[in-house]
This record gives structure tokens, sequence and C-alpha cells, in this order.
């Protein structure tokens, strides 16, 4: 599963959590190819240490064309399902 997470705001210290499972391609953005086990973490890392900040993670799933868009805020989790093809065209 390709991994895409892109943060606004978030704490120096969170960034170097996720920094220590993700390759940080820039100051905000981190990309790896991990398993659903390592999102999960994330997910829980992220929404407990985001503060004011906001994150958004992106994976790829089964479908060919597929991918799920989760957004994370202070103490809440909101995810978005959709198909690269309804984007593109």
């Amino acid at each position: 599963m390709i991994v895409i997470i892109s943060m606004e705001s978030a704490p120096k210290s969170l960034i170097g959590i996720v920094s220590q499972y993700f390759i940080q391609v820039d100051r905000s953005l981190f990309v790896s190819q991990t398993t659903v086990r390592v999102v999960d973490l994330m997910i829980k890392i992220i929404s407990e240490n985001i503060g004011d900040g906001r994150a958004v993670i992106m994976t790829s799933n089964n479908s060919p064309l597929g991918l799920s868009i989760t957004e994370i805020r202070l103490n809440n989790i909101s995810p978005y399902n959709c198909n690269l093809s309804d984007i593109i065209s």
C-alpha cells in the first residue's frame, strides 16, 4: 500500500515521529510503501498529537484506480473514499 501524509501546522515532535516510519519528502510531506497496521498506527499517533494542525493521509486501496483519503484534525477523523477516475474526469 502506497501512503502519502501531508500535515499543516503540525508540532515538530509529531513530524519527528512520522519521519521514523516514512520518507520525508518536504517539511510536512511524507511518503512510504507500508502496511495497513502502520497506517492505523499513524492515524492514532497523528490524531493524538496534531494539536491545532491538520493532516491528510492518502492511501491506495484494492481497486485499480482507488484511493482513500483521511483528514485528521483535533479530535476529528474524517474518512473519504473516492475513485481516481472520478477526479481525473
